[in-house]
């Protein structure tokens, strides 16, 4: 990307990058932005979105994790879980077992327990969410998300494994638009879908 002049910050959470979206806007600058729905400054978000157009993408609601995830298939979830260094995957089925209250950290233990709110357990972990009947423990369950995609390595796994496991299918017409207002925007023609 960066020898067509794309450069890709964090914009180290949501209310930041409204901020600095925003300050980017006031200057002049040509750039986009990839952005969670929290529900919060709607206002805000609204104006910026009618100033960059194609160029901001915002999921229709929720947040990376849920839309990704949610849109892994159940016969998948495992692979999901897995970390392909070999490193994670304990630390995440400790995550899931947990949150679900028992001492087995098998994926099967796991699963059994959890039964059909599995995906939502594991968009839980790994997004930080802190149950409400533990606010006190609020630290803990969100550092959950640490061992899950939180970080540039764990970005970059949830998007292989968004085309290995099969959600590309389901996210690709909400982010293609957003991939190809960038082309366009470094002179690059459109494409109907994304080069694994």
């Amino acid at each position: 990307l960066e020898k067509h002049g794309v450069h890709i910050s964090d914009g180290g959470g949501n209310e930041a990058t409204l901020d600095l979206l925003e300050a980017l806007a006031k200057g002049g600058l040509c750039f986009g932005g990839f952005a969670d729905d929290e529900g919060k400054n709607k206002t805000r978000w609204a104006s910026v979105a009618v100033g960059l157009g194609s160029l901001l993408f915002r999921w229709a609601s929720g947040y990376l994790e849920e839309n990704v995830v949610g849109a892994v298939p159940d016969d998948k979830l495992e692979a999901l879980v897995a970390d392909p260094e070999e490193e994670k995957t304990g630390m995440r089925l400790r995550t899931l077992a947990v949150r679900l209250g028992i001492e087995e950290k098998s994926f099967e233990a796991v699963k059994e327990r959890a039964g059909t709110n599995l995906k939502a357990l594991i968009i839980a972990a790994a997004s930080g969410k802190v149950p409400e009947s533990k606010a006190s423990e609020r630290k803990i369950y969100q550092a959950h998300a640490q061992g899950w995609f939180k970080t540039v390595t764990g970005g970059r796994e949830l998007a292989g494994k968004a085309f290995s496991l099969g959600a590309w299918s389901t996210l690709k017409p909400q982010i293609m638009p957003f991939c190809n207002a960038v082309q366009k925007a470094v002179g690059l023609p459109e494409t109907t879908d994304i080069a694994q």
